[in-house]
């Protein structure tokens, strides 16, 4: 089987790297600097499983080429499309540069043809996902759904509006930490350590929890205003010692430090996360560094924890961001 597969900007060596190291996966054959063709003995369900659960952390997203037609055939793609009759679609593409404009007038003859046959359309939340890749020759195609592409946006380039940052633009990792990721559903009490100016707070008020934000810097004054928020003003080790017993039913850190200081403080805190709950750790990656050095992070974060997920998402740059779980 074979999948069309993307990664972030610069990250092509690194799952270059990782698919080697996971001979399992298959091969690779790159189409662009971000882009390739996984050649799997995989079947769909069983790849995205193996994705979330090892994790794959270079795989932003996929889909599986179901056929490929020739680029002047392209109106006969509707009758080969098997959708499902009763759920909403949508229609993603990919294209180089010199083709993008004869690829968008392409899909739009095709989304007006399923139109036309009684299917709706629904950009913003479909539940059955068609995308395209041209070729200058051909079209691969594939169906699929939002959890088995690893994401419902074209490609996994997330965008969200201005207004989904209210405070900072660090909202958007953790946006597309809930949007992405099978996170578990859990209420109660969240720390945010390094919290200011309370991106991520805000996320979490917004998920139901309450919220203890640590950080000396102040947070954004809208938060004075939410009662589910209680600012400790002062460092991560300074609330540790002052509250050595506070049980969380969520933790996040993203903290801009070395690797070894984030995964050092939430080991320090495993035994506060309540057995039911959940973590998320940014870990901001070194200049320089190869799938070795992540191997190696990802064991010193196995000692006190199990990785439900992990994944370079869209708007990490020389980042990591998991989702754990205590051992």
């Amino acid at each position: 089987m074979r999948y069309f597969v993307t990664c972030n900007d610069n990250s092509n060596y690194l799952l270059d790297q990782e698919v080697k190291k996971h001979a399992g996966l298959g091969t690779l054959e790159w189409v662009s600097d971000t882009e390739a063709i996984l050649d799997s003995k995989l079947e769909h369900e069983k790849l995205v499983d193996v994705i979330r659960s090892t994790p794959i952390l270079f795989i932003r997203h996929l889909f599986k080429i179901d056929g490929e037609i020739a680029l002047d055939e392209a109106p006969a793609l509707p009758m080969k499309l098997n959708l499902e009759p009763n759920q909403t679609f949508s229609l993603q593409i990919r294209t180089p540069l010199d083709l993008r404009q004869r690829g968008i007038a392409i899909r739009n003859t095709i989304v007006d043809a399923l139109i036309d046959q009684g299917f709706t359309l629904n950009v913003k939340d479909p539940e059955q996902i068609v995308s395209l890749y041209f070729t200058d020759s051909s079209i691969l195609y594939g169906i699929g759904t939002s959890a088995l592409q690893l994401s419902k946006w074209s490609a996994g380039m997330v965008h969200y509006s201005k207004a989904q940052s209210s405070i900072s633009r660090a909202e958007f990792k953790l946006r597309e930490v809930f949007e992405s990721f099978n996170v578990p559903h859990v209420s109660g009490l969240a720390l945010d350590l390094g919290a200011a100016p309370g991106g991520w707070t805000q996320v979490l008020t917004e998920q139901g929890f309450d919220v203890i934000a640590v950080d000396p810097a102040k947070l954004d004054p809208q938060l004075k205003k939410n009662t589910k928020v209680r600012h400790y003003k002062g460092s991560t080790q300074e609330y540790m010692q002052e509250f050595p017993n506070q049980m969380f039913d969520v933790m996040v850190n993203d903290m801009k430090m070395t690797v070894k200081q984030s995964i050092g403080i939430f080991n320090h805190l495993a035994l506060n996360l309540n057995p039911d709950g959940y973590a998320v750790l940014t870990l901001k990656l070194p200049k320089e560094y190869n799938y070795d050095f992540i191997l190696s992070t990802l064991s010193m974060v196995r000692r006190n924890f199990n990785i439900i997920e992990g994944r370079q998402l869209f708007h990490n740059r020389h980042e990591l961001t998991l989702l754990l779980t205590k051992r």
